[in-house]
């Protein structure tokens, strides 16, 4: 379902996600925000290995943890997703198709210690036209909130009327990483179980995404 294709390597982006909704008179009562700053992997940890892009069939998605490390409410403003290069702009001898991706802002849920329920109620999506390696999604208008467990932020690849689930792998790419934090990423595909997201290699070893978040608190 996954073809993990370590391609060159593209300048890149920061963080990772942790969100949930408060009702819209709770977002009124604190409108004057003290703090902004970012969260997840804007940047490689200390300890990080090896770098690679993934990317996926029509209608998987992966997500990966943030964790709230001040554990009180936060507001999300905007997601950072590192991308490599569209489609046609990549030297393959036989192109991936390109569809968009969706947005997912997921509760975690920390019996499980899996992704939960979407908070993001829109659909939010970049499409092929965007040809960013930085993929910014702004999210302000929502008031989703990240709770003090933190939240799960990833991206769905979406079917098409000529992209179905048909198992092979489509563009665009996601950056991922191994080494510097626990594997703290999943992988889904159909409404299957969540899986953790790992290297096709002899050591199965996690790699999280390189996505992150602005917060205001």
């Amino acid at each position: 379902m996954r073809k993990p294709t370590a391609h060159p390597e593209l300048p890149c982006a920061n963080d990772s996600l942790n969100l949930t909704p408060i009702p819209p008179a709770s977002i009124e009562a604190r409108k004057h925000w003290k703090y902004r700053y970012k969260l997840g992997y804007w940047s490689y940890p200390k300890g990080m290995v090896q770098r690679a892009y993934f990317n996926a069939a029509a209608g998987s998605e992966y997500s990966t943890y943030i964790e709230n490390p001040r554990r009180t409410p936060a507001l999300i403003r905007r997601v950072c997703l590192v991308l490599r290069m569209w489609v046609d702009l990549i030297e393959e001898t036989r192109p991936f198709p390109t569809v968009p991706l969706r947005l997912h802002i997921r509760a975690y849920n920390p019996q499980t210690q899996t992704p939960g329920n979407d908070l993001l109620a829109r659909a939010v999506m970049l499409s092929r036209t965007d040809r960013k390696l930085k993929a910014w999604f702004d999210v302000r208008q929502d008031s989703i909130i990240m709770p003090p467990e933190g939240v799960c932020v990833g991206v769905e690849w979406l079917c098409s009327d000529t992209v179905q689930m048909e198992g092979s792998p489509v563009e665009p790419p996601v950056q991922v990483f191994t080494g510097g934090t626990d594997g703290q990423s999943w992988e889904c595909s159909n409404g299957d179980p969540w899986q953790p997201l790992r290297m096709h290699n002899a050591a199965n070893t996690p790699v999280n995404m390189r996505i992150g978040i602005e917060v205001l608190q």
